[in-house]
């Protein structure tokens, strides 16, 4: 079989015009790692639409502007070279539409600077809708925020059970986009809310002259997905619980949730079982009901603190956002536990098909079905399904071995993937993400599936965190994230349970090697390396 040409359009690999401006920097946090064809085309059309909806609820798109878009350019997200992205021009053209906001000035917070070409399409045709919907969207928020975790439960329940799994392999597709579809939609507009509602604090704390206040401000919200889910495995560890018990709750879970190719704990529960091995093993384990009761003191004397250095008039103010993080803050991670059960509802519906495709002599094991396209498994498959499994699985494996810039116009160039330990340093900065102060031995991991290698009281050190991490920050004494910021999920766990965070070092996993001795300074930002492994 000829070499494949990395460079040419394929499902993991897509083509963008001269003016297309595109940045991995957000993006990475949503989705880690090379993505299979499967994965790639079913998550960008159901990120699309999920998009499109959150901004036509929020009154910014017409009800017919609610489609996938034609070309990767007029898309929210494109795929290069396997690492999934973000359309800047998709953004900065809802930006020009919102009150208050330009696309100008998103690019120009995105990349540095605004492209002066880039015509200016602001317009104030849509702000009569936002005044009316918007504020009626948010109103609502909360409850369809719980309604959607609650139905997308239920049916992630169903779907992975025999019965569920017994139906047409059409119904399971049918259904599986469906939910994707919904959850995308208030869980996007949830997030959207709580961001706002934490930049808000953000900008209140250092007008009070308390900058960085806004840190224990979003923490100690006692009930997290997170949290909880790390909690049950604690009981499970201690005897209180059981496996299967866990797994009936948090079966979805896995390393890169929404990475259809990734097995999750349902299927593969010995990490699972790795993982409470390492709990019953860890000494002064740490009383996580008294944990939580500490961080919501501490939430409680840091609002008390604002609300007295603020002038009277700002504390309406003060008193509606601190509300809104609230209620949003916590959601946002109950959203996006509801998205990965729609993703693990789809990934139980590509098994079936996987299976059938297997037994009619398509596909050699059901794994290859992740390397045929959504509309090739849905459809009748391609008569040389084998050859493009075996082309396709090479051109993954060699992006594995590559990355894309951060930032860039047009069509990206490959750049060399960032070789762990290759340079040694005595220190390196990032963003102050949690209070707090901590010595330990780091511990590098390059994914989730690795987090039974950290040893009590290591300090993690990883590229960026997705929910399957949490189950990791009870074991770590810190942690030091590449990508991110003080709204991350890292961040935000990390403050949930009391662990010193600095996120955003760009370099750390490159920089810093498992067995060195480091200080890590949640509340400066700083990573010191006191003896090198």
């Amino acid at each position: 079989m000829a070499t494949p040409d990395l460079h040419a359009p394929n499902p993991m690999h897509q083509q963008s015009g001269p003016n297309d401006a595109w940045s991995t920097a957000n993006a990475r946090e949503n989705y880690q790692g090379v993505m299979s064809p499967l994965g790639a085309t079913l998550w960008l059309p159901i990120c699309d639409l999920g998009m499109n909806w959150t901004f036509y609820d929020l009154g910014v798109l017409r009800r017919d502007e609610v489609v996938v878009a034609p070309t990767p350019g007029e898309a929210s997200s494109a795929v290069f070279y396997g690492r999934y992205t973000a359309g800047i021009n998709y953004f900065r053209r809802m930006s020009d539409l919102i009150p208050g906001q330009s696309g100008e000035a998103f690019e120009e917070q995105i990349f540095g600077s605004s492209r002066e070409d880039v015509p200016d399409q602001s317009s104030k045709r849509r702000y009569p809708a936002v005044a009316v919907k918007a504020p009626v969207t948010i109103l609502l928020l909360s409850r369809r925020l719980r309604e959607m975790t609650t139905r997308l439960d239920t049916w992630w329940r169903f779907a992975t059970s025999p019965a569920g799994l017994a139906r047409p392999v059409d119904e399971q597709f049918r259904q599986a986009f469906d939910m994707l579809e919904y959850a995308m939609r208030v869980h996007v507009t949830g997030t959207f809310v709580a961001q706002g509602a934490f930049d808000g604090l953000g900008k209140l704390a250092a007008s009070a002259g308390r900058p960085g206040l806004h840190l224990e401000l979003s923490t100690g919200y006692g009930q997290m997905a997170e949290t909880e889910l790390v909690a049950e495995l604690n009981r499970v560890a201690l005897g209180q619980s059981t496996l299967e018990e866990f797994l009936a709750e948090y079966g979805f879970r896995c390393a890169g949730e929404i990475e259809v190719s990734n097995p999750s704990w349902r299927e593969r529960p010995e990490h699972v079982e790795r993982l409470i091995a390492k709990y019953r093993a860890a000494p002064d384990r740490v009383d996580l009901t008294v944990q939580a009761a500490a961080r919501a003191r501490a939430r409680e004397a840091a609002e008390r603190e604002l609300l007295a250095a603020l002038p009277r008039l700002k504390r309406p103010v003060a008193r509606l956002l601190l509300s809104l993080a609230g209620t949003f803050i916590p959601l946002r991670e109950s959203g996006k536990a509801a998205l990965a059960k729609g993703f693990d509802g789809a990934r139980a519906a590509c098994g079936v098909r996987g299976r059938e495709l297997v037994d009619a002599g398509v596909i050699d094991t059901v794994d290859d079905v992740f390397y045929l396209t959504l509309d090739e498994i849905r459809g009748t498959p391609p008569a040389d399904a084998r050859a493009l499994v075996a082309q396709r699985r090479e051109i993954r494996a060699a992006y594995e071995k590559f990355d894309v810039p951060d930032y860039w116009i047009g069509q990206p160039v490959p750049v060399q993937a960032a070789q762990p330990g290759a340079a040694r340093v005595e220190s390196l900065s990032g963003v102050a993400a949690a209070h707090g102060v901590v010595e330990g031995r780091a511990r590098v991991l390059a994914s989730a599936e690795d987090c039974d290698d950290l040893e009590p009281g290591e300090i993690l050190v990883c590229r960026t965190t997705d929910p399957s991490w949490a189950s990791a920050f009870y074991l770590a004494g810190g942690a030091v994230i590449d990508i991110g910021s003080t709204s991350s999920h890292g961040a935000i766990v990390a403050r949930e349970m009391g662990l010193p965070c600095v996120i955003g070092t760009g370099t750390g996993t490159s920089l810093l090697r498992t067995g060195d001795v480091i200080r890590v300074d949640g509340g400066a930002g700083l990573v010191t390396v006191l003896e090198p492994a």
